[in-house]
């Protein structure tokens, strides 16, 4: 009996001793978890105050600070603190969020590349409102930076443990997802029937304009040179002895002028010395009509 009694005494300081050394590594584990988690949490409650009151400079630098807590936390298993893994996500996430804020205080709101970036954050676009200009999707730079602040505190708020802080702001969702080939694809098409409105509006602006023009005058005088002239034409008009203009005629080109009464062609000369005659052609009111030549000097009275 004094023999199995014997044996038994090393058996049971062994099991002691493993038990208190499972005790005494327990406890540095647990220790060792809050000491990571604390890192954790002192990052995050300075990122949290600085996003209001730091610069961007300084911001960064704490956004580094919380990344490399966020990492060294996740690096292992941990007991500590109750939902770490998940807590440990939001962490993560925030500083991603913060650190795309940091991004958009220096990007355009028209940069295309920029914009498409943030199909990737459906949960923050639906909080910004987005526009067209010059067929091109438009945001404000500061409400998409303002946007991700908002979500980063979100979960930074949703990360601590024990809560040190309360973020009293929360993202207004009131658009659709981003979908940058189908809103790209909306702000070309806004572009284009601008654009098609704009020419018609120019067309009739011109039309207009032309019908109060002729409607001045009882003739509508077109001079025009053949396209076999072997150059141009040059003379000076009077429209109903009135100085108008000098004009260089080209192969195949028509001048238009408005007259009441006549029409002068003064010191017309041709390229290569062709008479005039030969390869000016002119109607009026869409008739042909035969000048009276003399010379260099034509003269057409439609009366």
């Amino acid at each position: 009996m004094a023999r199995q009694m014997g044996r038994k005494t090393p058996a049971i300081v062994v099991a002691a001793a493993i038990f208190v050394l499972a005790l005494c590594a327990g406890s540095y584990k647990y220790h060792a978890d809050v000491e990571a988690w604390e890192q954790v949490q002192n990052s995050v409650v300075r990122l949290q105050s600085g996003i209001q009151f730091e610069s961007v400079i300084a911001l960064r630098s704490h956004l580094a600070d919380a990344d490399a807590a966020v990492k060294l936390y996740q690096s292992r298993w941990r007991a500590y603190p109750p939902g770490g893994r998940e807590r440990a996500r939001d962490a993560e996430q925030s500083l991603d969020y913060i650190s795309s804020a940091l991004d958009w205080q220096t990007r355009s709101g028209d940069d295309q590349e920029s914009v498409r970036t943030l199909g990737k954050y459906p949960e923050i676009t639906t909080s910004i409102r987005r526009s067209c200009l010059a067929g091109r999707i438009f945001i404000s730079s500061s409400d998409v930076s303002a946007a991700f602040v908002v979500a980063a505190k979100e979960l930074l708020g949703h990360s601590e443990y024990p809560a040190t802080s309360k973020s009293d702001l929360s993202l207004t969702r009131q658009f659709a997802p981003l979908d940058f080939g189908k809103e790209s694809a909306e702000c070309e098409r806004q572009k284009a029937a601008r654009e098609e409105n704009e020419r018609q509006q120019a067309v009739a602006r011109k039309e207009s304009e032309e019908r109060k023009y002729w409607v001045q005058f009882r003739y509508r005088v077109s001079l025009k040179l053949v396209p076999s002239a072997a150059g141009t034409c040059v003379f000076d008009v009077k429209t109903d002895g009135k100085f108008v203009d000098s004009i260089e005629l080209y192969p195949s080109r028509t001048r238009e002028f408005g007259a009441n009464h006549k029409v002068e062609m003064l010191a017309a000369q041709c390229y290569g010395g062709t008479p005039p005659t030969d390869v000016i052609r002119i109607s009026v009111n869409g008739k042909p009509y035969a000048p009276k030549w003399a010379g260099e000097y034509a003269l057409i009275v439609p009366d």
